[in-house]
């Protein structure tokens, strides 16, 4: 049984990944998040109530997380849905006219 301090959580994903490429914030955010869950499984963190939880990915994810958690506008905190919340945040923008131009640029 390890004990919270024992393990150090992942690093901060928001100021470690400040200047990144857009493109690789999803794929990025990912592993980040796998990370997130085993820490959370390790220390046994996983099995305390759903607000602490969140508390605990805010807290890592530090102040610009906390900012960035308080636009989605969530009425309730559900560890699922806050993580869903900054996994659809990070899922990378489709650009309509250019999947068209690639559409028409195969060759048939």
């Amino acid at each position: 049984m390890a004990e919270g301090g024992a393990l150090r959580p992942p690093s901060n994903f928001l100021l470690a990944n400040s200047s990144q490429n857009p493109s690789d914030a999803s794929r990025n955010w990912l592993a980040w998040l796998k990370q997130f869950d085993f820490y959370m499984l390790s220390t046994e963190k996983n099995s305390k109530p759903e607000e602490v939880q969140v508390a605990t990915l805010l807290t890592i994810l530090g102040a610009q997380g906390h900012e960035l958690f308080r636009t989605f506008g969530l009425s309730e905190e559900k560890i699922a849905e806050v993580k869903g919340a900054f996994s659809k945040y990070f899922a990378p923008k489709i650009k309509e006219e250019f999947e068209r131009y690639k559409f028409y640029k195969t060759d048939r």
